[in-house]
Order: structure tokens, then sequence, then C-alpha cells
């Protein structure tokens, strides 16, 4: 019932003789989904945590062992090479109407088998040192996907005006920040990659809702050397309730905030279906909500966002120097960003001398060169080339060093604060303070505020998680249980009746079937959300209007 293969040539076709590794797995398993401040498994507004995986193997002949040269898969389990997890499902041929399908003899086509994609991962690291009871050695195979690596990587957002969140998402991923299928294989600005096809990174794999926010200003909230994890989950938080994540079908996937209103249910399940059931009691309670959010305004065009303090500095000839230089005022506290950067102009903005502390003006050749401009800092390089008989190469010494644009202004940090009085005195206070700097709308800070309160300041008593056994039967219902998919719960024993959104799963599956396959599926109740919806009942909220 579980297969794993991988892609040992690195071409995305997982068609090398050596690439299905079926018969050698004893299990894996792997996540789906994180723990949220608010109790969840899965997360609100902002990105799931990386989806991880571990593969067991077992190693009779020799053909793993990693210290061989000669063994069979020597040097093919490297990191960054794909795996995939799949099992295998029994099901009936159907037509685009729903109806069986028959073979040429009249035959119902019934019990048809086909493996479903379970996860896609990137190999990270392999353990060769275990040992099974028959002293046979055990592989085990640790595995990621693409977003593991992005709360590492450092990120100097661009500043964006009238800009919704997905677009943010798909400007990140557009800006080279995760090669895909493999590093080094995808269309990297300005960077000239040799026998690699080129990734087009949106439409490979993306997978996006259009979002409900859009904000005025994006990228000039990270502190410096900001990661591309945090600048996502600084603005995702704008949504009030999006998800991102990395599927099992190998997609960044973006889910507005209304997006699980609009979905119908995916499957019904009963006490017949469910293993067990995790109940959960005020889990997610919050009561008390501050709101932090950020005003800022334009300031006057060609104003003096940056400049150089070590001067002079002296460029040799033939050689340059590079410059990273964050935006400030000049005549106020206020910490400031930009979109209109006006690259450095030799004579107005760099004036360079021949001499370090007297001589004249000497501006022969300079050139300058900009690598990136941020939303709060530019990267930029003052290029002094050398001309052989050329009388102008020379070394010069660099006197004035700045860089103009339109600031624009961000002020103090201001909050809203919203609280339910009865639920505090009926549960006690539950403060959650919501930091959505990206914000500078007081009236859209406090309908978020109003929404999450609405959400929260209420105890329920539900369903946090059931398990199932997997087994051939299953598995198409179950792979229908994605992250955002709603399930009809109808369980006598756990005296619940209602939809459910699927928000993490916990996998683990033995290859053995005469032994358990399970999964856990986390789930939080559809009708937490105070909004009202066409055609779609909310239950159990008095409060089913508020605007956002």
């Amino acid at each position: 019932m579980l297969k794993v293969v991988l892609d040992i040539d690195r071409d995305y076709t997982f068609d090398n003789a050596l690439d299905d590794l079926t018969d050698y797995t004893l299990e894996a398993s792997w996540n789906y989904g994180g723990v949220t401040k608010l109790g969840y498994v899965g997360t609100y507004a902002e990105m799931l945590p990386p989806s991880r995986s571990t593969i067991r193997l077992v190693d009779s002949t020799g053909a793993f062992n990693l210290k061989n040269t000669s063994a069979t898969y020597h040097g093919k389990l490297k990191r960054g090479v794909l795996v995939r997890i799949q099992a295998l499902s029994v099901f009936d041929l159907l037509d685009s109407d729903g109806d069986t399908l028959v073979d040429s003899d009249g035959d119902t086509l019934t019990d048809v088998l086909q493996y479903k994609q379970l996860a896609e991962h990137r190999i990270y690291k392999v353990d060769g040192t275990g040992k099974l009871p028959d002293g046979a050695r055990m592989i085990t195979i640790y595995a990621e996907d693409p977003t593991a690596n992005w709360s590492q990587q450092k990120y100097i957002p661009r500043l964006q005006t009238n800009v919704r969140i997905d677009e943010i998402i798909t400007d990140t991923i557009d800006d080279s920040t995760l090669p895909y299928p493999y590093p080094l294989s995808g269309a990297v600005v300005d960077i000239a990659i040799v026998n690699e096809s080129a990734v087009e990174y949106s439409s490979n794999f993306i997978d996006f809702n259009q979002a409900r926010t859009t904000l005025d200003f994006a990228g000039d909230v990270e502190p410096r050397d900001s990661t591309v994890m945090a600048h996502l989950v600084q603005h995702l938080t704008a949504e009030g309730g999006g998800r991102l994540f990395w599927s099992r079908d190998a997609k960044m996937v973006f889910h507005d905030r209304y997006r699980d209103f609009t979905q119908t249910t995916a499957i019904d399940l009963t006490d017949d279906d469910i293993d067990e059931a995790m109940g959960e009691n005020g889990a997610q309670v919050a009561n008390h909500i501050t709101v932090n959010y950020a005003v800022r305004e334009l300031g006057t065009p060609a104003t003096k966002i940056a400049e150089a303090t070590n001067l002079p500095i002296k460029v040799e000839q033939g050689s340059y120097r590079n410059f990273r230089l964050p935006f400030r005022s000049f005549t106020t506290d206020q910490r400031i960003a930009s979109d209109t950067v006006i690259t450095p102009v030799v004579g107005t903005d760099v004036i360079c001398y021949n001499a370090e502390t007297s001589g004249s003006v000497d501006n022969d050749l300079i050139a300058i060169g900009v690598d990136r401009i941020g939303a709060r800092e530019i990267v930029f390089s003052v290029n002094n080339p050398s001309t052989f008989g050329d009388p102008r190469s020379k070394d010069r010494w660099i006197h004035t060093l700045q860089v103009r644009g339109t600031p624009l202004i961000s002020y103090d940090r201001q909050s809203v604060v919203l609280f339910d009085a009865e639920s505090i005195q009926d549960n006690g206070k539950y403060p959650l303070e919501l930091d959505y700097a990206v914000i500078d709308d007081a009236d859209f800070a406090e309908s978020l505020g109003r929404y999450t309160l609405k959400r929260y300041a209420t105890l329920v008593d539900t369903i946090g998680s059931i398990t199932m056994t997997v087994h051939l039967d299953n598995v198409p219902d179950i792979c229908m249980m994605d992250i955002g998919s709603i399930l009809h719960i109808d369980s006598t024993q756990e005296n619940v009746d209602e939809e459910f959104v699927v928000i993490g799963q916990e996998w683990q599956m033995i290859a053995d079937n005469s032994q358990r396959s399970m999964v856990t599926i986390h789930v939080k109740p559809l009708n937490r959300e105070p909004i009202a919806v066409v055609n779609k009942a909310v239950v159990d909220l008095v409060n089913a209007t508020v605007a956002l």
C-alpha cells in the first residue's frame, strides 16, 4: 500500500531504474500543518510550518552502504533529491457524469488500483547507522518541503503600494527566493545557468486565491536582514484568516480568509470511520484583543534618504566599492522607506576627488551599478575602471555619497483594544496581541480586532482531531481531506454533528499491510467565522455580520 520513489536523475521524471524504493521501505511518516498560538493545529493568517517526512528503509544486501563506493545507491541519496510518498488506493472508474465505466465486454471497471501522492519533499539528511534486530542495516531518509530554508534565507523586500496579499507572495517567489524543482534549476535573476531548464515560478507551482486584503504599503516594516519567512508572515497576518502552505501536490497554496465558506463538504464521517477523536474545550479562547498598527505617509520627492558616514573612501583604479546604505530621515527620528529611489547620479549624489583631503573634483570614468533597491535600503557599487594608456585612470576618493528618493515616513505604533466583558467574567481574561504593523488604517485594524474577538471570545467544546486507520478502500476519501477541506462529522459517541475544516495532518504509514497505518486529521469547527456568506448557514452565532 505504501510506495516511495526518488528522482535520482534530478530531471523530475522519476523514471530511473533505481528510483523506486518501495521494496526497501519499512515505514514512512510526515506532518502537514503546525500548532498556532491559539492552540489549533494549522494556522490562521500565517504560513503553515514546513512539512517534513521520515522514511526508513531496510538494507539486507548492502545496496545502501553509504561508505562503500561500489554500493548500488552510493552517492545517489543526495541532499536536495526529490522524494515522493504515495499510497495505493482502490476505486471504481467513473465518467464525467459520475456513472461507472465498463470495459469492452460490458463489465464494470471496479477495484481499480492507483497510487495517490501524499507528499513531495527534498532530502536534507540520510542516516545509515541504524540496525534492525536481525542485523540488517536501516537507512533513514529525512526530507522536507522547499519552504524549510525560508527562516534562514535573507531577503531584502522592495516597497510596494496598493498591493494585495497574494500579489506580495507571488512577487517574493518570482524574485528567485525558491528555485524549484532543484536549486539552480530555475530562472535566477542575473545568473546564467548552463544546461538547466528555466522554471517559470508562478505558472508552475503556485495555486493562489485572490486575497481579500489590499495594503497601502508593503515591504517597509521588517527589520534589516529580514528572512523570507518573516517577510511573508508579517504580511499574511493582514489577511485576517488566510493560510499559505506547501501542498501534497507540490504547489504553494494560498487560501483567502473566506475561502473555507465557498467549499462544499468533501466527505461525511461517522463513528464507523473514526478510531479515535480528541476533544478541545476552550483551547482557542481569546477575549481581550490588542491590535497594533503603524501610520505612514509619503514625504517630499527627491529628498535625501541615505548617506555614507565614513567618508572619504578610497577607490583604487580598476576597482569598485560596494555599499549597502539603510534609508533614514535626516530631519526627524522617524523610520523611513521608499519605492521611488533615484539611482545615484555622478556629480550630484556621488562626488569624487583626486586626493583624500584636498585636490579637485575628479569624476572621470566613475560609474554607478545598482544591485538591489529594497524598501528600506539600497545596495549599489561605485566603479572606478582602469583603461590601459588612458590618463584618466587613477585612484580617487569619494567625498560625497548619498541617495535621494520619496520617503515613506513611519510614525509611532498605535493600538486599538477590544474585549468581551461577558466572556472575561465567565472564563477569565485571555489576552491576544496582534502585531499588524503592515496596516496603517485605524478602521481596518479595529475591524480585524473585532473579527478576531467574535471568533474566539466564546468558549467551544468541540473536536480537535480524529484518528483513522488507513487501508486500501479509504485512501481516496482520506486524500480528499486536504488542508482546507470541509468534513461533516456525525458522531454519536462524541455528540457532534457539524462541519469542520481540515487544518493539519500527521501520517504514519507501515509498508507491512498486516500492521496498522494511521492518519490523524486536525480540524477546526467551520461555524466559528462571524461573517455572513451567501447561501451558507452560520450556526450558533448571534452576530454573523462582522464587516471585514
